[in-house]
Parts: structure tokens; sequence; C-alpha cells
């Protein structure tokens, strides 16, 4: 599964990369007809021509964005590490249901965690770093995962200041990662 990922990330990164060259293209071609229609220029062409590139700009517009949104996904959600701790058995409404745990019990622990970081309780603030660190490693949140295990080592080595400096990280970081997730499940999860 691992290999395949990565395989399915590298045709999606690809093909984001030409979409990317090709809307460049688009915008010059569009920049050009433009000009050529404020210089009276073939007139008639340019005006053509800049619907055409509009056309274009839009279709490759969304195309790389969906594709922006497919390598963003690849690189945050560890799927063959998800199919690993369950099994292999990704149905959709088990996904959705780990979703929605996930989402419950790691805004508790960030909150927890906010809260032994400003009371400076290295303990809590282990304890809360670890339980993130655990639960997004299980449902393949593996950037997740990473840097709630800085902010453990952190704690661990009585760094606070740089735990919390791992918080705001850990927190945004986390709320991609349910994002992903919400949308390998609304847009590739079969079911």
């Amino acid at each position: 599964m691992k290999f395949e990922q990565n395989k399915k990330y590298l045709e999606v990164k690809k093909a984001y990369d030409k979409s990317k060259a090709l809307l460049t293209i688009v915008v010059t071609v569009t920049i050009l007809s433009i000009s050529l229609l404020f210089t009276n220029t073939y007139s008639g062409f340019a005006l053509v021509l800049l619907l055409i590139s509009l056309s274009l700009f839009i279709v490759i517009g969304v195309r790389t964005y969906k594709q922006k949104q497919l390598t963003t996904m690849w690189v945050r959600l560890n799927l063959s590490q998800l199919e690993s701790s369950f099994g292999g058995d990704l149905e959709p409404t088990m996904l959705r249901s780990l979703l929605d745990s996930f989402s419950k019990t790691s805004a508790e622990s960030l909150c927890k965690l906010e809260e032994a970081l400003a009371k400076q309780n290295k303990d809590e603030a282990k304890l809360y770093s670890h339980d993130l660190k655990g639960s997004s490693a299980t449902i393949g949140l593996h950037i997740v995962a990473q840097i709630a295990a800085r902010s453990e080592q952190y704690c661990k080595d009585n760094e606070l200041s740089k735990a919390q400096q791992c918080f705001s990280e850990l927190k945004k970081e986390t709320a991609r990662g349910i994002s992903v997730f919400s949308y390998y499940l609304k847009n590739h999860a079969q079911g």
C-alpha cells in the first residue's frame, strides 16, 4: 500500500506541476491578447484569443486547484498507516467515525495541552502531547504525530517555551489534518 500511495502521490504531483505550467502559458496568452486588444492590433483575433484563454484559465485553474488538494492530501494522510492500524478494513462509515472521534479528542487534548503549558505543568503537557502523538499516528496523520512527538520531547526535557512554540504549529496542523481526512472521505473513500 505504501508503494502504491507514493506512486499515486507522484502521479498527482506530476499532473499538478503540468497544470501549473499550462496555467502559466494561459496567463501569458491572456495578457498578450489583452495588450493586442488595447492597441487595436488584430482586435478581432485578440478578442477570440482572450475568450479562449479565459475559458482555458478557468478549466485549468479548477483542475490545478483539485490537484493541489490531492497533493496536500497524499502528503498529510498516510493511508498505509491507517490501513495497518485497522487491518485493511477502511470502510467509509468506520473512517467517518474515526474522524469524528479524533476531531473531538484532539480538540480536548489541545485545550488541555494549552492549559498545561500556560500553567508550566510539564507532566500534563507531556501527557497530552503523547495522547495527540498516538491518536494522530493511528489514523495516519503523521505530520501531526511528528509535531506532537517534538512537543512531548520538549516537555520531557523541561523546555516548555519550545513546547509552547510547537503548540501553535500543532493546532494548525491538526486542523489541516482533519480537513484533509474529511476531503479524502468526501472524494475518495468508496462505499
